[in-house]
């Protein structure tokens, strides 16, 4: 118990610090500053930025770029894309740092995440994790993902969601200097997928004429019956059931700063308990992961003490759910 109160207090602090700085748990948002000037970012498809035309079922690269950040630099950026449900897009395919671009991103927190739903993708960096984070003034490339086309033909309108938006909320897109998300100017754009491909047309081989042979017909030899087949019954392979890992909130196989941050976005609502329900209770898998000291409530606290287990000072911090 001596060993929690000891290192809590640095725990603690390094995460209302990011609480004080990361942009993802910002409740104010700045709605005048996506004006005709001022922060941008722009969404492309392979290069085209107004209406693209892709083969049915066709994979495509949409980037998110950067056009303008915010003047005197920025501390987060975030991107929040509404593809509509004819295409597709597999979140699980790709990791998050793998999908930014952006090159002042610190990796351990990067974030993507479809908090509006299976048609949408959100991306988010932070160009550090403890404070004083550095300011980044970087244009260009911020993230892209892979698309899908629809197995038939579809036009979709395709946009990136500024912060503030009623369905992208404080994920939207922006950039942020400190505890305000500033939205940015934003862009729309067109994917077709198979317009224009002229439907298929069967073709028949001609059937070629059998020869007709004159002469004695050969008499086939006797035909060898093949053993009956013996099937070999195969055991069913159990579908493995993920264990309760303490703190693993994200359930990546890892303990990570990226489980702290999880926490905090849980604890401020950015992020749902999407988790299936465990024992058919009102507490989600999330949280029950997350739930660090046991009290049946994620928060900060719980934050603080995920940061010990990755440090190697909280091995005992964990308490199984009653």
């Amino acid at each position: 118990m001596q060993l929690k109160r000891t290192y809590l207090g640095f725990g603690l602090a390094a995460v209302l610090a990011l609480v004080a700085t990361a942009f993802f748990l910002a409740d104010q948002i700045q709605t005048t500053s996506a004006a005709s000037s001022g922060p941008e970012m722009r969404l492309t498809a392979e290069g085209c930025a107004a209406d693209c035309t892709f083969d049915n079922s066709a994979k495509f690269t949409l980037t998110v770029e950067i056009i303008e950040g915010l003047a005197g630099g920025y501390v987060g950026a975030q991107s929040f894309i509404d593809f509509g449900s004819d295409l597709s897009y597999d979140l699980a395919a790709v990791a998050a740092a793998d999908e930014i671009l952006w090159p002042d991103c610190t990796d351990a927190v990067a974030l993507h995440d479809q908090p509006g739903g299976p048609t949408t993708v959100n991306h988010g960096c932070l160009t550090g994790l403890i404070p004083p984070l550095p300011l980044s003034t970087a244009t260009g490339s911020f993230a892209e993902v892979s698309i899908t086309c629809s197995a038939g033909p579809s036009t979709t309108d395709v946009a990136l969601l500024p912060a503030g938006d009623p369905v992208a909320g404080t994920s939207g897109t922006g950039f942020s200097a400190g505890a305000e998300v500033i939205p940015a100017k934003v862009s729309t754009l067109s994917i077709t997928c198979g317009a224009g491909a002229p439907p298929e047309t069967p073709t028949t081989a001609p059937v070629e004429a059998t020869p007709t042979t004159s002469g004695p017909t050969a008499t086939p030899g006797p035909t060898d019956t093949p053993a009956p087949a013996t099937d070999t019954p195969v055991p069913p392979t159990a579908t493995p059931v993920p264990d309760f890992v303490c703190g693993d909130v994200n359930r990546d196989g890892e303990i990570s700063t990226l489980d702290a941050l999880w926490v905090l976005w849980f604890d401020a609502g950015l992020v749902e308990a999407l988790l299936p329900l465990k024992d058919n209770n009102q507490d989600s898998l999330l949280d029950l992961i997350g739930d660090i000291d046991g009290d049946r409530v994620v928060n900060s606290i719980d934050a603080a003490l995920i940061l010990q287990i990755v440090a190697g000072n909280g091995s005992d911090f964990c308490v199984p759910p009653a």
